[in-house]
Parts: structure tokens; C-alpha cells; sequence
């Protein structure tokens, strides 16, 4: 699309290996063209007003972070027929990833990280079920988890919480507590509904996820650089992919910018 002169709005991650994100970046600059990675939860008003307390210096400075998002099995087993060539770091892991770096201002120096093959793999899936990493930036680290084996059973599909300890505040968000909760005979578990990112209310469009959208429309229009800029998906590709080698090495594994 780049080369066909378009401006670009990319699903995450950006890709799957850094090389083919590097040229993406260099072809973006060559031609003049835009290229923003779709990172919808900057745009996730609980992440929004965190961010702008912490540069606002409300909290004092970041000492730790804490984020895990995770999927019901189903997702791995039922949505995708390529999931065996992907895992939970590749799908979740941006999510978390960015919202770290972006909380933090800055991109972690090394990954030391685990994962288990169990589960999915003796469903015939070969991917992680599991993945743990702690990202050192040097000043603050930290710890981001992701799952593909949550039951079916689990209240929502998506399980998502971000913890933010600073100098001399907290931050706690439950990002897939919706405050709706539903039961009926018809289901043996409760279900709490993931409403905020996109629902239609009396034919109108209402939800955070079509605000990335909205506004690299608004930029391409108004001639102005994305928030998100293409260097931020580089690096989150380069970060998973150190994510994916540590766990490989069982070594801690610097990431090199």
C-alpha cells in the first residue's frame, strides 16, 4: 500500500519480524507517506487520563508497572486457522507493550521472559499458552503477562489490567470490568459484556476504537504527524521479538533500538 502511495493505518503488531517493520518505516519516510500502528487503547480514556496524570507529574515518577491481558481458548482454537504460527505474545502482547512504553516515555532496555507449551499444544495448536516477561527501563521495569488459555467458562473474553505504582501515587485499572454484568438460564456463568470499544447506541457509533481511525483521517487531512508514530510500532515489534528469543535462551536479551 505504501508503495502504491497510500497512507497507511496497520493492524498490531506492525508485523512479525523487525526487518519487514524497518523497511515499512523507511518506505513510509521515502515517499512522504503517513503509517500508524493501530494501538486503540492510547485512545482508551482510562489509559488517556492515567497518562496525562502521570505527565502531569500528579503521581511523582513510574517505579513499576504490572499489565496482563489475556484470551478464552476459544479464541485460538475456534477464531483463527494461523494461530500455531502465532501465540499470545504476538496477538495481546502490543497492547500491553505499548501502553508500558507509552505510561513510561520511554522503551525497555533488556526482556527476560518464560513460556509454556501445554495446553494448545495438545489440542494441536503449537503456540504458547502463556507468557511472562519483565521489561528493565533502567529507572523503572516492568511486568507483563499474557494468556490464550483462559476458560470458556470466564466471565468476559478478554481478561485486562494494568497496574501503575509510582513515587508517590497508584493507579489500578480493571480495563475488562465494563460494569455490566448478565446471567440467564440459558448460559451456566456470568458474563460481563466488553461494551466500550465499539457498540452501536440508537444507530450511533460509540466506543474508543474508532478513534485511531478518526484520527489518522484528521492528520492525513490536516497535513500533521500521527500521536502514534511509526517508530512506536518498530519498536514493539522489536521488543516481542526479544520477548520471543528470551524465552527461547532462557537469558535475559537486550533490545537494541
Amino acid at each position: 500500500m505504501l508503495r502504491a502511495g497510500k497512507h497507511v493505518l496497520v493492524e498490531k503488531p506492525m508485523a512479525t519480524d523487525s526487518k519487514d517493520a524497518e523497511q515499512m518505516v523507511k518506505t513510509a519516510k521515502k515517499k512522504k507517506l503517513l503509517i500508524m500502528t493501530d494501538f486503540h487503547n492510547r485512545f482508551n480514556p482510562p489509559f488517556v487520563l492515567t497518562k496525562e496524570k502521570i505527565d502531569r507529574n500528579e503521581l511523582g515518577s513510574i517505579v513499576s508497572m504490572y499489565a496482563k491481558m489475556g484470551d478464552k481458548i476459544s479464541v485460538p482454537l475456534k477464531w483463527f486457522k494461523w494461530s500455531g504460527k502465532s501465540g499470545p505474545h504476538w496477538f495481546l502482547f502490543p497492547h500491553v507493550i505499548d501502553l508500558v512504553c507509552w505510561l513510561n516515555n520511554s522503551f525497555p532496555k533488556t526482556a527476560y521472559a518464560r513460556g509454556i507449551k501445554k495446553v494448545l499444544k495438545s489440542r494441536g495448536v503449537d503456540c504458547y499458552d502463556v507468557v511472562s516477561a519483565i521489561l528493565d527501563f533502567g529507572a523503572s521495569y516492568a511486568v507483563v503477562e499474557t494468556s490464550w488459555i483462559i476458560p470458556d467458562r470466564w466471565t468476559s473474553l478478554v481478561e485486562f489490567y494494568v497496574g501503575v505504582q509510582t513515587t508517590s501515587g497508584k493507579v489500578n485499572i480493571e480495563a475488562a470490568n465494563q460494569g455490566i454484568m448478565a446471567a440467564s438460564d440459558s448460559k451456566q456463568y456470568l458474563e460481563v459484556p466488553f461494551y466500550t470499544g465499539n457498540t452501536y447506541v440508537h444507530n450511533q457509533n460509540f466506543g474508543f476504537m474508532h478513534l485511531p481511525i478518526r484520527h489518522l483521517v484528521d492528520c492525513v487531512s490536516g497535513n500533521r504527524e500521527p500521536l502514534i508514530k511509526p517508530e512506536d510500532g518498530l519498536n514493539n515489534v522489536r521488543i516481542i521479538e526479544a520477548i520471543d528469543k528470551s524465552i527461547k535462551k532462557s537469558v535475559p536479551v537486550d533490545i537494541r533500538y
